[in-house]
């Protein structure tokens, strides 16, 4: 299950206080992985990093936000004075955010990126319908993702053959993936590999069986 804590927090911007949920703990049991490094499931929730003021409107950094106290339920029920204060919007929307450039490091940066990425993905996870091709504002957001990630990093090298497959750009993509990885990140690798090589570019489901070719019907 996800468990969820109360926090107050203080806008670096208006010194408003507000009350925020912080996801506590969550699980993937029974949660769906895909190439894009996407996660859903009944039991996962990684929250988000970005919040809203509820008075100011302005996007604040979680990690960057003076935490006044936490609360457990039974004290937020019982304290009044904490009750009247407005609550955070958590930010799950990413895409329409880019321009804003919300970010003072690569890391934020690449956070932003990545889920304006999955964002851009979630059409066809579920409906091999919908059109794999990609707007001129996703390759734009790609683009820059294959600047700011670091190869050197396992996972983030593993991104950037995904983006790359993803791409077109399939060459560039096993290139990237002729490199030793660790464990489940092998196993991602391998999956990826195989879609590269059928030249496949839609996002996938990834299978729970290491090395083995997707079906073609989970190709999403």
């Amino acid at each position: 299950m996800t468990s969820y804590v109360l926090q107050v927090l203080k806008c670096t911007a208006c010194e408003t206080e507000f009350v925020s949920t912080e996801v506590a703990s969550c699980n993937t049991f029974d949660a769906v992985c895909y190439t894009d490094g996407f996660i859903e499931g009944p039991m996962y929730d990684e929250g988000s990093r970005l919040l809203e003021c509820p008075a100011c409107a302005k996007c604040l950094w979680r990690g960057n936000l003076p935490a006044m106290r936490y609360v457990s339920e039974s004290e937020y029920s019982r304290d009044a004075a904490c009750k009247a204060l407005p609550w955070a919007i958590p930010v799950r929307r990413f895409a329409g955010i880019v321009d804003a450039a919300p970010w003072t490091n690569n890391a934020q940066e690449s956070y932003v990126r990545i889920r304006a990425w999955w964002e851009a993905n979630d059409g066809c996870r579920h409906n091999q319908s919908v059109s794999s091709n990609i707007s001129c504002s996703e390759v734009a957001n790609l683009d820059r993702l294959l600047v700011i990630l670091d190869p050197s990093d396992p996972q983030e090298a593993l991104i950037k053959a995904e983006i790359l497959r993803e791409l077109g750009r399939m060459d560039e993509c096993l290139h990237h993936l002729d490199r030793r990885f660790d464990n489940d990140l092998d196993a991602v690798a391998s999956q990826i590999r195989i879609l590269a090589q059928d030249g496949v570019r839609r996002v996938a489901r990834l299978s729970p069986h290491t090395g083995e070719r997707p079906a073609r019907e989970s190709i999403l």
